[in-house]
């Protein structure tokens, strides 16, 4: 299963592991202003070395990271309320 992860596969770039869920209350890390050189499995070799990753994947649209619909998202939502929980 390794040896297929972060392969290509009709165009797009797979990302293959063993479903897991995170009981220790850990989240999301998001990272923005990456090089648009950085690939997923470049991002999780950066990262690896401290601690365990269950997944590691560089949003792209168009061969390109989608920055702004993310600042966008998070402009829209920051501080909005979900099933009693502020954003």
């Amino acid at each position: 299963m390794a040896c297929l992860n972060h392969t290509d596969l009709k165009g797009k770039r797979m990302r293959i592991m063993w479903s897991q869920r995170d009981l220790g209350g850990f989240g999301n890390l998001f990272v923005k202003n990456l090089d648009s050189s950085i690939t997923s499995s470049c991002l999780e070799r950066i990262f690896s070395p401290f601690g365990a990753i269950l997944s590691c994947k560089v949003v792209e649209e168009n061969g390109q990271s989608k920055e702004q619909s993310a600042v966008a998202a998070r402009c829209a939502l920051h501080g909005s309320m979900v099933d009693g929980k502020k954003l």
